[in-house]
């Protein structure tokens, strides 16, 4: 079989058409497909008469309009970071708030920890005092279920913990600096060493 070439008009055998992905012919003979495509890529600058490689020549080209463009190129990666790294940080909030809404409905006394947990760290590390990690229940095993304030026994819905020496006057939010207390009894003894 013969094709009609619609660059050059010439009758030519099928063998000399390029197969297209489904299947068909192309429009242009192997001789006017390479012929455009050389003349494509000169109107776009990969080639020049001086050398005949035009990828060479476009890397050539890539490396002066890099040194040339420096500042510019390091504000865009720059510009992306921050949008990455600000993408990053409300992914992992968002994921920290499901996990919490999760928390609130199936175990609400681990939430009171966690937030417990968060407030005394935050607090310690405004005041720039030693945090260390907390075993909640060590405490307890530890004190009992005995407020070290009153003496008294505490129920579990009013169960708080109180640091011994006060971290506004320099304590650590450590084990041995923490004691089981009344929420009524911690919150009136405020900063003060006791009661």
């Amino acid at each position: 079989m013969e094709k009609i070439c619609k660059n050059c008009n010439i009758t030519k055998p099928e063998s000399e058409f390029y197969t297209k992905g489904n299947g068909g012919l192309s429009t242009l003979c192997k001789k006017c497909t390479i012929q455009q495509t050389s003349d494509n890529r000169k109107k776009r600058g990969f080639r020049s008469p001086e050398t005949p490689n035009g990828k060479a020549n476009h890397a050539i080209y890539l490396r002066g309009w890099q040194k040339r463009n420096r500042d510019k190129i390091k504000l865009y990666h720059k510009k992306h970071l921050l949008k990455d790294i600000e993408r990053s940080r409300l992914l992992s909030r968002l994921r920290e708030e499901r996990r919490l809404a999760k928390l609130r409905i199936e175990n609400p006394e681990k939430l009171k920890v966690i937030y417990r947990e968060r407030y005394a760290r935050r607090k310690a590390r405004i005041l720039g005092t030693q945090i260390g990690k907390v075993s909640y229940q060590n405490i307890v095993n530890r004190n009992g279920m005995v407020c070290g304030i009153c003496s008294q026994e505490v129920l579990l819905s009013d169960l708080s913990f109180d640091h011994i020496i006060p971290l506004a006057r320099g304590g650590d939010h450590i084990e041995e600096n923490l004691q089981v207390a009344h929420r009524k009894c911690n919150s009136s003894k405020g900063a003060r060493w006791s009661l």
